[in-house]
Order: structure tokens, then C-alpha cells, then sequence
């Protein structure tokens, strides 16, 4: 029998730094899609220490992060297995990749998104177009995005966001 040994999608990947900007993969860890409303969900939520999120917005708490994705839909990244019986909770962990933006995060995205992302920042979230894919962009920390996408499409996701960096990088050179 084989040994099967589970990569993430970027693997091997090294962070990008440029222009003050670092691209990185974090690790994504277990991640639920979670949909459903009622008092037992805020109940089962409360436990671990969050609720669900109003439209385009985050939190973090003891149990993980959770982020609107849509009308009583969220992500919970963290252990979701606890909502089984409140909510219709669908295991998402192996179909996603998890990058991180440190920086002037507003600067890249705006050359990817259509979207203004002036203000965007902690406890916001967005499901967005990114270049020509789909991505579920939030902040819960001063100066950094996660950015989930299809783990299908986490190279291109990086290739996209490191060529906006450079482009961005460039103009910050000859002070543009």
C-alpha cells in the first residue's frame, strides 16, 4: 500500500515580499461551511465564543474565525463538527487554499478586484471576483487580508497577486 503524504496546495511555496507587501500560504487547517439560522445555531456558535456573521463581515473566537459567505451561510475555520445538529455543516478543508497579505493589502487587491477596498479593514469580509476566479477576501488584523480560494486555483490566485505586487512595486520605485 502507498504511503500518501497530504500537501497544501502551495507546497514548497516560499512567502513573497515586495514593496513592503508579503504574499504568503497560511495553513488552512479544518473549515467547515456552515448554513442555517435559529436560536440552537447561536446557541451551538456561542460556545465557541462567535455568531454567525452579518453580511460581509468576520470574527474571531475561541473556536476559530467564521465569515459571511452568503444569506445565513458562513466559513468557520476551526472544528464545525459541533454544529452537525443545528446547521447543515459540509466539511470544506481539502477544497480550499488560505494565502495571507501583510501590508498595503488595499494597494494590490485594488488591481484585482472590482471593488473599493478603501476602509476595508477588521471584522470585514467580501465575495469577490479576483482576477477571473472567486475568492472570500477578509481582515482580522490591522494591515493583513486572508484570502480564501479554490485550492484548483491557488497557483494562479499567487501568480495574479504577485504580478499586481510587482506592477505595484515598480511604481513605488520610480514614486508613482
Amino acid at each position: 500500500m502507498p504511503n500518501l503524504i497530504a500537501k497544501s496546495a502551495l507546497f514548497g511555496q516560499a512567502p513573497l515580499t515586495l514593496g513592503g507587501v508579503t504574499l504568503a500560504e497560511a495553513p488552512l487547517g479544518e473549515m467547515f461551511s456552515v448554513a442555517g439560522q435559529g436560536k440552537a445555531l447561536d446557541k451551538a456558535l456561542g460556545k465557541l465564543g462567535l455568531v454567525m456573521p452579518a453580511p460581509n463581515s468576520c470574527a474571531v473566537g475561541t473556536g476559530g474565525v467564521i465569515v459571511w459567505t452568503g444569506r445565513d451561510q458562513a466559513f468557520l475555520l476551526g472544528d464545525g463538527s459541533t454544529l452537525a445538529e443545528v446547521a447543515a455543516v459540509t466539511d470544506q478543508s481539502d477544497g480550499w487554499a488560505h494565502l495571507t497579505l501583510e501590508g498595503d493589502f488595499v494597494a494590490v487587491l485594488a488591481r484585482l478586484v472590482p471593488v473599493d477596498l478603501r476602509g476595508f479593514g477588521v471584522g470585514q469580509a467580501l465575495r469577490v471576483g479576483l482576477g477571473h476566479m472567486q475568492a472570500v477576501i477578509f481582515c482580522t488584523a490591522a494591515a493583513r487580508a486572508d484570502l480564501l480560494v479554490f485550492r484548483s486555483m491557488a497557483r494562479t490566485a499567487w501568480d495574479e497577486i504577485a504580478h499586481a505586487m510587482q506592477h505595484l512595486a515598480a511604481r513605488r520605485v520610480v514614486g508613482l
